[in-house]
């Protein structure tokens, strides 16, 4: 489990940095393969996977949504400000170091 840990904090995360910050996006067969290390010693390694995966795609969404949140404020329209800030805050947790 703090294998996991881990490469959520030091890999996962490097690809959701704040945008100022230049890193290469990774690539799919990379990822597999930092899931495959990372869930090797689980109890259930294709169960650790799909979770990591499933959870990937979470912060992934929340991305998305934080992007949508800007473009619609830039071009003046209404946003759901709950939503938005929630997606705010979520970005900025994991950019912090």
């Amino acid at each position: 489990m703090k294998k996991l840990v881990l490469f959520v904090l030091f890999y996962g995360f490097s690809c959701l940095s704040s945008a100022t910050q230049t890193l290469a996006p990774l690539e799919p067969n990379e990822l597999q393969s930092y899931t495959s290390t990372v869930c090797s010693d689980h109890a259930n390694p294709e169960l650790c996977k799909k979770a990591f995966i499933k959870f990937m795609g979470y912060i992934k969404t929340n991305d998305d949504y934080y992007y949508f949140c800007q473009k619609q404020k830039e071009a003046g329209m209404t946003v759901n400000k709950d939503s938005c800030n929630k997606s705010e805050a979520l970005r900025e947790f994991l950019d912090k170091p």
